[in-house]
């Protein structure tokens, strides 16, 4: 009887000393391979590693597309055909007239006579007769020109049309770009239309032709 409870103590021993050995979270299959808390500490941390200093700095910019990038921070001119901080520029060219106004792209410039501020050309007039508006930046001349003689005034509408030797400047929808001047000499309901010399006076012409004429 002793030996026999000798044996079977020897036995609960053996298996109280394996249970030790295999851990509290040991669920492993046989065979597999154990790998302790601290291995596996280490392990995530040499697969991770540390963010790369690309990556910190990235942020959301790094969704934006080349296209994107290129074009952040692009600001919109302050008037068509303008350059960036720039009014409406008022040049000088020579045509079968003499020499008159132009704006910066070349596209001549009128007065109608009689007009002051804007009051003889409203409504229908504005889609033949388009005024020359300076937005919020001041209009400038070339050299040749009377700077002193540009400035701007109120419209009707309160928009800022630009003129030169306090005349309303206007642009003629019936030409056909730069160098043309159909609508110098015009007689329409409005009045007579004239190109405008640097000196700032009217460019006369023998007879005034009528509009649709």
């Amino acid at each position: 009887m002793s030996n026999r409870t000798s044996l079977m103590g020897a036995i609960a021993l053996a298996l109280l000393l394996g249970g030790c050995g295999r851990g509290e979270d040991d669920t492993l299959v046989d065979g597999a391979v154990d790998r302790t808390r601290d291995g596996n500490s280490r392990a995530a941390a040499e697969d991770v590693g540390p963010p790369s200093p690309s990556s910190a700095a990235a942020g959301p910019a790094a969704a934006r597309t080349g296209a994107d990038q290129a074009n952040a921070g692009t600001a919109a001119p302050p008037g068509a055909g303008s350059p960036a901080g720039s009014g409406p520029m008022l040049r000088i060219s020579q045509g079968p007239h003499g020499a008159h106004l132009v704006d910066s792209g070349g596209i001549a410039l009128y007065v109608l006579e009689g007009d002051r501020m804007g009051e003889k050309c409203v409504g229908e007039c504005l889609n033949a007769w388009p005024p020359v508006l300076a937005g919020a930046v001041q209009p400038t001349a070339e050299a040749g020109l009377q700077g002193a003689m540009v400035a701007t005034i109120a419209r009707p509408d309160g928009s800022r049309q630009v003129t030169y030797n306090r005349q309303p400047l206007y642009r003629y929808a019936g030409d056909g770009g730069a160098g043309s001047t159909n609508g110098h000499a015009l007689k329409d309901e409005h009045g007579t239309w004239y190109l405008v010399s640097p000196q700032g006076a009217r460019v006369e012409h023998a007879g005034a032709a009528k509009a649709g004429g």
